[in-house]
């Protein structure tokens, strides 16, 4: 045999492999998920490069021991670009909204710390937000090519003048019925819809880098081939950017809010049209209603560090964590705690290309009974990451307010069980409408509770279909509405589409593979590259379904912070003035 021949094909053959390394991820892993039904989240979400710190401080103020609104709106609408606006110790009381309208890009409110540092609001929230306006959602430009999903580009006739490089903008088109799906069991529609330009739930939030005469570039890829066929095209994103501007890069950090009166749909902070803003850090206790942090209509936002606890109402549509709303795009929510909350991470509305990593949930509060730590709640929010949380509650896809797809829950631990409550304790419950989800390296259920491994309605294609809203699987799938196991309608199993994979559970006590795909080999992460240093001396990846063993909540730093008060520290340095001997 030809030696230098069998050199040639090797050499060959490894660069093939090195190709489709690259093509299937970081880190040389092939590809259980099938490239359709991922994105690439790694360098996509977050602030772009990391949070930025701000060292100028503009203003510092103290509480006046009366009502400080005035005193913190005119601080910050009178900082320079990139500056602080420093709050001293103390609580600082406030009647009325802080509107960041008129706030110049780049400040920051900064507090002395979570326990030092307090805003009481007697009504009012804080509003972080750029030029927001409705009316500019029906200014659009059809595509005139089909768009590809993994490029940056789109095609369109000729490239409206409104289309400028720095500005971002929405894409989406008409709901392809077999698989986007408005209404839900109490209605729900896309606020592209709601504006009359027809039903568009699934979208994305892209930002221009340039443009030609007939194409224009993104800094980010497209997470979906949007079709001509189905109308596809580039529209304003709630505002004008002729005439305005998203709020770019602005932060709330260090500090506690905390309210004293409630109301429905009164969120404590709202990031509204937002680009690269960010809340690190940041203790919210006791919201009016609504959302501890509501995102609409926003790109890259970072929420990460924090902690959520409380909220004044519970009831259908409010006590929410974080909820990503209205095609906001790109936002990381990251190391995070969620205490004592209705729903505590929420993707709704066409929100996309999203990831929640990292962060630790507790002891969901509802009026309903129905406990939800990470869901989608309306059409059609779609290709989002749940990566490496502990939840003591559970993942919800839900078609109350219309469908959801794409979405992956990677190496998390999901409990699926509400101490004191009998009803709906399902560790993943995805219904009707809700296809093409990802179920891949979990540790699932609670030993001694759970006792069915998955139920679907009759003929959806599980072993039990004997079904009640307390009955104790690990998985529901497929019915019209999974909590009250209705099966006037429903998915079967094949038509969900779900990939449940290399997940752990209590009732098999094994893990289960799918015997239709070969590969069991779980990347460490969807997101992160390696280890992050807020780990500290904390293994990683935390949670691994060949060890269910070594699962709790104090593997993760939020978790970890919750128990013992404080960050894990960092990891032993090796040894120094060592050397060889032989």
């Amino acid at each position: 045999m030809n030696s230098e021949r069998r050199l040639i094909n090797a050499t060959k053959v490894a660069g093939i492999l090195a190709l489709f390394f690259v093509l299937n991820g970081t880190n040389g892993f092939c590809e259980i998920i099938p490239a359709d039904r991922q994105v690439q989240w790694q360098g996509n979400v977050g602030v772009a490069g990391g949070i930025p710190v701000r060292t100028t401080v503009c203003a510092t103020l103290s509480p006046s021991g009366g009502d400080d609104s005035n005193a913190i709106q005119n601080a910050l609408s009178g900082c320079p670009e990139n500056q602080v606006v420093k709050l001293n110790p103390g609580t600082f009381n406030v009647s009325r909204s802080i509107d960041w309208q008129r706030v110049r890009n780049g400040v920051v409110l900064r507090g002395s710390g979570p326990a030092k540092t307090t805003i009481t609001f007697s009504s009012g929230n804080m509003l972080m937000r750029g030029s927001v306006s409705e009316a500019p959602l029906s200014t659009e430009v059809n595509l005139s090519a089909d768009g590809v999903k993994g490029q940056n580009y789109i095609y369109v006739s000729s490239v409206p003048s409104w289309v400028r490089p720095g500005h971002y903008y929405i894409i989406d088109q008409l709901d392809d019925p077999s698989f986007v799906r408005g209404g839900g069991t109490e209605g729900g529609r896309s606020y592209r819809e709601i504006k009359g330009n027809g039903a568009r739930g699934l979208g994305q939030i892209v930002k221009v880098k340039s443009k030609t005469s007939n194409q224009i570039f993104f800094e980010t890829p497209l997470y979906y081939g949007y079709r001509m066929a189905f109308n596809a095209q580039l529209a304003q994103a709630a505002y004008n950017p002729e005439s305005g501007a998203p709020k770019y890069q602005c932060g709330i950090e260090d500090l506690r809010l905390t309210a004293t009166y409630s109301g429905k749909d009164k969120h404590m902070i709202v990031m509204q049209v937002c680009d690269s803003c960010w809340v690190k850090n940041v203790h919210t206790e006791n919201a009016a209603g609504g959302s501890h942090v509501m995102v609409q209509f926003s790109y890259r936002c970072e929420i990460r560090d924090s902690l959520f606890s409380k909220t004044r109402l519970n009831t259908g549509g409010q006590g929410y964590g974080v909820a990503l709303y209205h095609v906001s795009s790109g936002c990381l929510v990251e190391n995070n705690i969620f205490d004592q909350l209705h729903a505590s991470m929420m993707v709704c509305y066409g929100s996309s290309g999203n990831v929640f990593g990292y962060n630790y949930e507790r002891n969901g509060v509802a009026d309903s009974g129905q406990y939800a730590a990470m869901s989608t709640h309306g059409v059609h929010a779609y290709m989002n990451l749940w990566e490496g949380n502990y939840v003591e509650d559970k993942v919800l896809g839900d078609w109350t307010h219309g469908s959801s797809s794409h979405n992956t829950v990677f190496r998390n631990r999901v409990v699926g069980y509400h101490s004191g409550s009998t009803l709906d304790q399902t560790p993943v419950s995805i219904e009707k409408n809700n296809r093409k989800w990802n179920v891949i390296g979990n540790i699932l259920g609670l030993d001694g509770w759970h006792s069915i491994y998955s139920v679907c309605p009759p003929g959806g294609g599980c072993a039990q279909t004997s079904c009640s809203d307390t009955s104790r699987a690990i998985f529901k799938f497929g019915f019209n509405c999974n909590w009250a196991c209705d099966n006037s309608s429903y998915d079967t199993f094949a038509v969900n589409a779900a990939i449940v994979h290399g997940n752990y559970d209590t009732v098999s006590k094994q893990i289960r593979w799918d015997g239709k795909i070969s590969d069991r080999t779980l990347r460490p992460s969807y997101y992160l590259s390696g280890k992050p240093s807020w780990f500290g001396s904390l293994a990683w990846p935390p949670y691994d379904p060949t060890n269910p063993a070594n699962a709790d909540s104090t593997r993760i730093p939020a978790g970890y912070r919750y128990k013992n008060g404080e960050t894990p520290g960092s990891a032993p340095a090796p040894p120094k003035n060592l050397r060889i001997v032989s």
